[in-house]
C-alpha cells in the first residue's frame, strides 16, 4: 500500500469513528487511574473488558470492514486482533493475568518508573503526530487503533502478574517489534509508532525474564 493510500485509509477511519475513539480514550485513561486508586480484581477485570473490546473492534472495523487492504491482509491482521480480543475476554474468567502497578522493589524500582513513563507516552500518541506536522484526521489517536492499543496493552501486561497465557504476550510482541522499523516509519512516516516499538522491546525483556523464572521453578520442582 502506498503512503498516500495508507493515510487516506487512516483519515477515513478517524473521521468515521472519531466520537467512539474519544470515548475509548477517556475510558482508557479513567480505568488506568482506577487501577492505581482501587487496585484489585474489579479494576483489572474492567481493564480486560476494555482491552478485549478495543482489540475486537480494531480487528472487525479497522481491518475487515473499513480497511483498504488486500483480502489476505484483512483476514490475517483482523484475525490476529480478534484473537487477542478473545484471549483477553477469556482471561476475565480464567484470571491468569492480574493487572497491577509495579512496586518500588521490582527491579530496583525501574519497573515502576518504566510503567508510568510508558503509560504517559502512550497517551501522547496524537501529540507526536501534531508535532510531526500532520493534522486531523491524519493523526494516530489513542484507542481503537492497532498500534496505540498494542502499546497500551503491552504496558499493562509488562507490569502484570501473568500465569501461562504466553500466546497473548507473543501476539502483541509480534505486532510491536518488527513493524515500526520495517514498515510504519520508513514507508509511512508514522514516527509515533516508535513508542510501541520501544515498549515492545521492554516487553520482550520482561517476557523472557518471566519465562526463564518459570523454567527455573519447574526445574527445581523436578529435582525435588
Amino acid at each position: 500500500m502506498t503512503s498516500e493510500l495508507w493515510w487516506a485509509n487512516m483519515g477515513n477511519y478517524n473521521q468515521a469513528t472519531f466520537a467512539v475513539q474519544m470515548v475509548s480514550m477517556a475510558v482508557g485513561m479513567l480505568l488506568s487511574v482506577l487501577m492505581g486508586v482501587f487496585p484489585g480484581e474489579k479494576s483489572g477485570t474492567a481493564l480486560k473488558a476494555f482491552l478485549a473490546f478495543n482489540f475486537s473492534w480494531t480487528g472487525i472495523v479497522f481491518f475487515i470492514i473499513m480497511g483498504e487492504f488486500a483480502i489476505p491482509q484483512k483476514v490475517l491482521q483482523g484475525g490476529v486482533f480478534l484473537l487477542i480480543g478473545g484471549l483477553l475476554f477469556y482471561d476475565i474468567f480464567k484470571k491468569n493475568i492480574s493487572f497491577k502497578i509495579p512496586s518500588r522493589n521490582e527491579l530496583g524500582g525501574i519497573k515502576r518508573i518504566v510503567f508510568f513513563v510508558s503509560l504517559m507516552i502512550v497517551f501522547c500518541y496524537p501529540f507526536i503526530g501534531f508535532a510531526s506536522g500532520r493534522e486531523f484526521p491524519h493523526i494516530i489517536l489513542f484507542g481503537l487503533l492497532p498500534c496505540s492499543s498494542t502499546a497500551f496493552a503491552l504496558t499493562l501486561l509488562s507490569a502484570a502478574r501473568v500465569k501461562k497465557n504466553k500466546l497473548l504476550f507473543i501476539l502483541l510482541l509480534i505486532w510491536a517489534i518488527p513493524f515500526p522499523p520495517l514498515v510504519q516509519v520508513p514507508q509511512y512516516g508514522v514516527y509515533e509508532d516508535l513508542i510501541m516499538f520501544f515498549i515492545g522491546i521492554y516487553g520482550l525483556f520482561i517476557f523472557v525474564s518471566n519465562w526463564k523464572a518459570e523454567r527455573n521453578v519447574y526445574r527445581n520442582i523436578q529435582k525435588h
